[in-house]
């Protein structure tokens, strides 16, 4: 039954059972308690904060500027978001007292009819950082849709914001039809810091006779830190990574037939020690087998009058590949290109798993190593 307590922020990690000595005194698990250590986490992980939106409306965005899109809410589980008062801000979970990654997807059509220039996706944090995620040459007579893909580290009322950026030389109209729309999507995806707990056993089913424990196993015994607490950790810290390119001094040849992995030379998500930024800086090592969503993308500089095309692919152990984005270069700005690739992908322990990317300029492409533009490889663990 119901406790009729408050709701309260929920605790996804439970606390660690003890066992009783044969001669403490125990008090009795009151439906409080377990509302707050098990109830409370299942239903967080069950429903984590969430947010999707969608464009309110077509909106003129200026050449050369990034510009954040407004929004009107579709899902919204957390009332991070309000579409009267800062309709492109989408806030953190406000009701945690701790800081998450969140995996943000957004994309943004831009009804341009100019040749030879660019358009940007990106994502803002606090008005201050941004990550840029595809940039397309934009087209003519046809509506260019640049995708942004990211895990984003958000602390408790930080906010987000999608944004687009593009050089025509004039103003251009987002697309808001429809079928076609400005979308961003918000979902929490683990917790910033924790413990690296095995993968867990499926929880027994419990019967009438058995004998709930801390740690003691044995036959009727069920030790509610094995088939509770390290559930509920493991679901609070799943393995995640996200490397990017920031500093590195690597150029991709130029070739149809030559595919080249990307080196991650910067990490800010890495919670299981999959990725070195010494050794093999290009791999993630699988640590707990599963099925991960991985999601690449390859941003390479392009000189004035860039010619050929661009594309990336993940690789699996350098001999399975899945198919990502390709685009041909913006001959008339110096901006750069970027491709966009994810999967969804079974790994067992110690698969590897790399973005690639390939050009056919004709001589070698710098890869970008901005913080903003930099390639980046995102791994979450999200099932067995």
């Amino acid at each position: 039954m119901p406790s009729g307590l408050a709701l309260l922020a929920p605790i996804t990690t439970p606390t660690t059972w003890n066992e009783l000595g044969p001669a403490a005194a125990g008090t009795a698990v009151t439906a409080s308690t377990l509302e707050r250590n098990i109830s409370s986490a299942v239903a967080y992980h069950r429903r984590p904060a969430m947010f999707q939106g969608v464009g309110s409306g077509a909106q003129s965005i200026p050449t050369t500027t990034w510009t954040s899109i407004n929004l009107a809410e579709v899902i919204d589980l957390h009332a991070g978001h309000s579409d009267d008062a800062n309709p492109s801000r989408v806030l953190a979970d406000f009701t945690a007292s701790f800081d998450d990654w969140y995996l943000c997807t957004g994309m943004v059509p831009l009804a341009a009819s100019v040749a030879g220039r660019v358009g940007i996706a990106g994502l803002l944090v606090n008005g201050t950082t941004r990550f840029e995620g595809g940039k397309l040459a934009l087209g003519i007579s046809h509506a260019t849709t640049m995708m942004v893909c990211d895990l984003v580290h958000l602390e408790a009322l930080d906010y987000l914001q999608l944004q687009v950026w593009q050089n025509s030389g004039g103003a251009v109209l987002t697309e808001n039809t429809t079928t076609k729309k400005s979308q961003l999507t918000l979902r929490w995806a683990t917790s910033a810091a924790g413990d690296t707990v095995a993968t867990p056993s499926v929880p027994r089913t419990w019967t009438a006779d058995d004998l709930l424990t801390a740690d003691s196993a044995g036959a009727g015994q069920v030790p509610l830190n094995t088939h509770v607490r390290d559930v509920i950790r493991w679901l609070r810290f799943p393995p995640a990574a996200r490397l990017d390119s920031q500093g590195t001094a690597q150029t991709i040849p130029s070739g149809s037939g030559s595919w080249t992995s990307v080196n991650m030379t910067s990490e800010q998500l890495d919670n299981y020690g999959g990725h070195d930024n010494g050794v093999n800086p290009s791999r993630y090592v699988c640590q707990r087998a599963g099925l991960y969503f991985v999601h690449g993308v390859s941003s390479l500089a392009d000189p004035l009058g860039a010619a050929g095309y661009r594309a990336s692919r993940l690789a699996v152990n350098g001999t399975r590949f899945y198919g990502g984005t390709s685009t041909i270069p913006a001959t008339g700005t110096t901006a750069g290109s970027a491709t966009a690739v994810s999967a969804h992908i079974r790994l067992r322990v110690g698969d590897y798993v790399e973005l690639q990317a390939q050009q056919t300029h004709g001589s070698a492409l710098a890869v970008s190593s901005g913080a903003a533009s930099a390639s980046r490889l995102v791994v979450l663990w999200r099932g067995l």
